[in-house]
């Protein structure tokens, strides 16, 4: 090649690539030009989703976005997730064997060092935050709580920067706990016996400070009792997450929050009978919790659920007549890590339930049926209630034994009651199918039976699981298509891969819009 074309060929190969690098520099220069040109106050919204630590790394971008982590509206703070790498060095020379008592305790008090220091570092942070803070949620281990760096804490978010929505969780660990690494020494030597701590800290704080915010949400507390509660008229929702709670502050909470609407207690210690007596609560949800005696007196409730409760024998007491959504399960309490069944005290399956929300007997039934619902009744619920309970009812999901007597009389006499259910999910359970169907509601009961009014006129959709294709669930299945005229949608996972194409869809459809999908489970 002559020397002139090559330097033309060289020559055109830097003018194109030049040109390559400007049109990239000019593209990604018109982005950031993009981002920049957002509003500050979608950029904060923006940033809010992120953790504080995060947050903060922002004001490294650009000039512009220095200050723009001080007018986030939510606030994520956790000592676990922003100190992980120091607490895994620390586990290290916690567990070598070759290293000795002093070095531990000095490791471990510089660990609870940083972990105090984080949490002045957020006070100062908050200091020098400029806009409003909505909802802050914090998560600290069990030494910031008791040595008051978290109420400390909490005031301020409460008294200065007027927080609505508080979200606040004690991780307490046995391998970091004070009374776990104390009192594990024989000697020289690490022990590897461990305390299981049962009783959370302390949160040395009045109710009355916590009640100023409009959402509030504890994990893993005790609450101490404090000073008669003055009227509260900001807290809105209350949840209450394996928090030690007496009975007397719990009634107080409900006696003078007098805008409390959603109620949630999971797992709660310490009451023992639970009364609650509301006109303003709208949503009550219970789970994991072994009590007494259970009252419910609201009569505005429009949410209710239940999930794993133990109660005393004739203890429940429901009177709720504006629930629409109504969801009931149950699991085995020890798998819960729930108290063992003491005596007089049973599960309360939606068996259970239902017998006591359906407080009339059909007369259709064969006199069999009576006397065992007589006595099943009489035995699961004293004092029935008064009203029908299921009579506004929309959506109903509950765990359930198809395959079981007692539990398919319950279902009927729930369905006869629930004149307006458009919505019924059914996650079938096995807990009765050992017991004999027939001894109780005999053979073909779903056929014999009376029509129920919300199944000819108002059901819409089903949504049936863990199907196993067994007769007393076929039969309800069939009992659904060709009775219901209103229903759009029948959904049915089955746990196996069984043959239902030709039993469910070849019978004739009561609903001309009915559409049915079966669906099976994989692995």
């Amino acid at each position: 090649m002559p020397p002139l074309c090559f330097t033309l060929v060289i020559l055109f190969a830097i003018e194109f690539l030049v040109n390559f690098i400007c049109n990239q520099w000019k593209r990604s220069h018109e982005r950031e030009v993009l981002i920049q040109k957002l509003p500050d106050n979608v950029l904060s919204s923006i940033i809010s989703y992120l953790p504080v630590e995060e947050a903060l790394r922002t004001s490294v971008v650009a000039k512009s976005w220095r200050s723009l982590w001080s007018y986030t509206s939510h606030l994520d703070f956790d000592q676990n997730r922003m100190l992980e790498f120091a607490f895994q060095q620390w586990f290290k020379i916690y567990n070598d064997r070759g290293t000795s008592q002093e070095e531990v305790y000095d490791a471990y008090d510089n660990l609870m060092f940083q972990f105090g220091h984080l949490i002045r570092s957020f006070r100062n942070m908050l200091v020098h935050h400029c806009g409003v803070v909505r909802s802050c949620r914090i998560v600290h281990i069990t030494d910031s709580c008791r040595n008051g760096d978290i109420v400390g804490l909490i005031r301020y978010l409460v008294d200065e920067k007027r927080v609505q929505e508080l979200d606040l969780e004690c991780q307490f660990r046995e391998s970091w706990d004070p009374v776990y690494l104390y009192q594990n020494f024989k000697g020289d030597a690490l022990t590897a016996t461990r305390i299981k701590i049962i009783v959370p800290p302390t949160l040395d704080l009045s109710f009355r400070v916590l009640a100023s915010c409009v959402v509030l949400k504890l994990t893993n507390y005790v609450l101490k009792n404090s000073s008669p509660l003055p009227v509260c008229q900001n807290l809105k929702t209350l949840k209450l997450n394996k928090v030690w709670i007496s009975e007397e502050l719990f009634e107080g909470i409900l006696l003078n929050c007098v805008s409390l609407e959603h109620l949630c207690l999971i797992g709660c210690k310490q009451i023992k009978r639970l009364r609650i007596h509301s006109l303003r609560i709208k949503f009550l949800e219970l789970r994991e919790m072994t009590l007494v005696r259970i009252e419910i007196f609201a009569a505005n409730l429009e949410v209710m659920v239940l999930d794993t409760l133990v109660c005393q024998w004739r203890g429940l007491v429901i009177d709720a007549p504006k629930v629409r959504v109504f969801r009931a399960y149950y699991s085995d309490p020890k798998a819960r890590g729930m108290s063992k069944l003491h005596f007089q005290r049973v599960l309360l399956t939606t068996r259970v339930i239902l017998t006591t929300f359906t407080n009339r007997l059909n007369k259709v039934l064969c006199l069999t049926c009576i006397i065992v619902y007589v006595f099943n009744f009489i035995k699961t619920s004293k004092g029935s209630v008064r009203t029908n309970m299921l009579v506004n009812l929309v959506t109903l999901s509950i765990d359930l034994d198809l395959n079981g007597g007692r539990d398919i009389l319950a279902l009927y006499l729930a369905l006869r009651s629930c004149i307006s259910l458009e919505n019924l999910e059914i996650n079938i359970k096995d807990y009765n199918s050992s017991q004999n169907p027939s001894s109780y509601i005999g053979s073909m009961f779903w056929e014999r039976v009376e029509p129920c009014i919300c199944i000819c006129q108002k059901l819409k959709t089903v949504c049936l699981r863990g199907f196993r294709g067994r007769e007393r669930e076929v039969e309800f299945a069939k009992y659904l298509i060709a009775r219901a005229t209103m229903v759009e949608r029948i959904t049915i996972i089955c746990n196996t891969s069984i043959q239902m194409d030709e039993k469910l869809l070849s019978i004739r459809r009561a609903s001309g819009n009915l559409l049915i999908n079966l669906k099976f489970k994989t692995g």
